[in-house]
């Protein structure tokens, strides 16, 4: 049955951390967005070509990150880093699932109005916007459930690479988020930045689908069963 979760949870994963790419169809699609300055989100906004299928792949994503956090639990050992690192994890899915249900409402890197004032004033009145704060959550989610995964990774033998590549994912992710905050304020780059972001998310979250689909390989069920008892 475990083994049974544990495909689900990977397949889902992987689907899910597509989705959650779904702007590199932005062009095909016929968005005329500059991937180097618009945010992902601006995607989704309902005036946009092709908006209800960006919004609807948020949600989708989410909703199968989620579920890929909820069946973690049959391919790590108990630690309270596997409890928080799933919860970060599910957090991450849910934030998606929010941004996809409540788009932006203006694009800022094509309408003046919608852009922030270059102080922290205008910043935070960004944080206003709940699909920024959702954003945000997601992020700093994602990151957490690197940290903590990561960490808990790198003490199994077999995974310790993964974890080492869940640690070096955080670091990236923190430097990018370091880097677009001033780049938001000056409205240039900030769209190929976030867009490297996401992918290396995504790519954290295809890395925990595949784990997943690992452990629960029929020649993997002995040593899953060391873990889960250890």
């Amino acid at each position: 049955m475990a083994r049974r979760r544990l495909t689900l949870g990977g397949v889902a994963g992987l689907v899910g951390a597509a989705a959650y790419d779904s702007f590199l169809l932005a062009r095909p699609l016929g968005s005329s967005l500059d991937p180097v300055n618009s945010y992902v989100s601006e995607l989704g906004i309902r005036t946009q070509p092709a908006s209800a299928l960006f919004r609807a792949s948020d949600g989708l994503a989410g909703l199968l990150i989620v579920v890929l956090a909820l069946v973690l639990r049959d391919g790590l050992p108990r630690h309270w880093h596997r409890e928080a690192g799933r919860v970060a994890l599910a957090i991450a899915g849910a934030a998606s699932v929010f941004d996809g249900w409540h788009p932006m409402g203006c694009a800022p890197s094509i309408e003046a109005a919608c852009r922030p004032h270059r102080d922290v004033v205008g910043l935070i009145a960004q944080l206003r916007e709940a699909h920024t704060v959702s954003s945000v959550i997601g992020v700093v989610a994602a990151l957490a459930s690197m940290l903590l995964l990561g960490s808990l990774l790198r003490e199994i033998p077999r995974w310790r690479r993964l974890g080492e590549l869940g640690l070096l994912a955080a670091l990236v992710v923190i430097a990018l988020g370091l880097l677009e905050l001033p780049l938001s304020l000056a409205n240039h780059w900030v769209g190929l930045v976030e867009r490297v972001q996401v992918l290396w998310m995504s790519g954290w979250f295809a890395v925990l689908a595949l784990l997943a689909l690992r452990t629960a390989l029929p020649r993997q069920a002995g040593s899953q069963a060391d873990l889960l008892g250890s």
